[in-house]
């Protein structure tokens, strides 16, 4: 296990935990977020995948699939099934180490963008409030990929 963190301009310390990916298949990743007390998994949405197939004669086959991701989703509509947690002194976010992030949007109760981070360690201080993360993730295992994003509520108090 790998632990990077740094001081963020926040009350809050934000870390990244790296786990092992014993596992083969890109949709079956680690990503959690937890608050030293509670511990959440995001709500998923698949953005696009490629899955390599085989080689027969001539010809190389593969798979590639585009999905809607978070396209029409009304998070404020869906608030009841997004998991939430509370902003702590200690915020981690827990990952295998095949997953790359590939940035954080920060969304406001009204499902405004109001910031995007590089990173999830360094960024600057939210305000008390209600706010939608949606954290883009790059899966890769061997040859094969899966891009999504996941969402979760963060409460700021």
């Amino acid at each position: 296990m790998v632990s990077l963190s740094l001081l963020a301009c926040s009350k809050a310390e934000y870390a990244v935990i790296t786990v092992l990916n014993t596992s083969q298949d890109i949709y079956d990743c680690t990503v959690e977020v937890e608050n030293g007390h509670d511990s959440i998994e995001p709500l998923a949405f698949l953005n696009s995948s490629y899955e390599p197939g085989g080689i027969s004669g001539d010809s190389v086959s593969a798979t590639f699939r585009d999905y809607a991701g978070m396209l029409g989703y009304d998070m404020v509509e869906n608030i009841a099934e997004i998991p939430a947690i509370t902003e702590s002194k200690e915020m981690n976010l827990v990952t295998d180490d095949t997953i790359e992030f590939l940035g954080v949007e920060i969304y406001d109760a009204n499902q405004t963008l109001i910031d995007s981070w590089d990173s999830w360690i360094i960024h600057p201080e939210l305000a008390q409030g209600q706010y939608f993360v949606v954290l883009s993730i790059h899966n890769e295992i061997g040859s094969y990929y899966l891009n999504a994003q996941l969402l979760f509520v963060l409460n700021v108090d």
